[in-house]
């Protein structure tokens, strides 16, 4: 702050008195001025500590929304895993079936055209089962994968939040 000069009339012998006076109100100008910068500094650290605050929370959030989908990602593979294992289930009925038919027709010695179309269709059943395996194992796989990232997760955040 620049100094500047100032001329100032007083009666004869208030001289001290108006000095007094002056540096008692620059002093509080100054005090003012040192509150209301504190004050505004004060306000500045309030409102980025308040941003800083939420964007932590948005990014708390978000973490949270991932975990969310991750684990709605295995729900959805385990729902497809009981759907291929029922499906597993009644291949393996109308494989039996089919065998039993097979055998039936054997043992009625009916015409070798219907046993031999029959035991494609037993073919064709074993081949759905075995591709019906191979499906549950592929999906078996991928939620067990998914559970070691999400625990996986799940301890980087514990470490994190510790």
């Amino acid at each position: 702050m620049s100094k500047r000069w100032y001329v100032v009339q007083a009666y004869s012998g208030f001289e001290k008195n108006v000095q007094k006076t002056l540096k008692e109100r620059i002093a509080r100008e100054k005090e003012l001025e040192r509150q209301r910068i504190e004050k505004e500094q004060a306000e500045r650290r309030k409102r980025e500590y308040r941003r800083k605050e939420k964007e932590f929370q948005i990014l708390e959030d978000k973490k949270k929304i991932e975990l969310l989908q991750k684990e709605n990602e295995i729900r959805e593979h385990e729902n497809t895993l009981l759907s291929l294992q029922t499906t597993l289930i009644s291949l393996e009925d109308k494989i039996e079936e089919k065998k039993l038919t097979i055998s039936t027709l054997k043992y009625r010695n009916v015409d070798k055209e219907k046993i031999t179309l029959e035991e494609k269709r037993l073919n064709s059943l074993v081949t759905q089962k075995q591709i019906t395996q191979k499906d549950i194992t592929s999906e078996k796989k991928i939620i067990e994968k998914i559970q070691k990232n999400l625990e996986m997760e799940y301890k980087l955040d514990g470490i994190k939040k510790e």
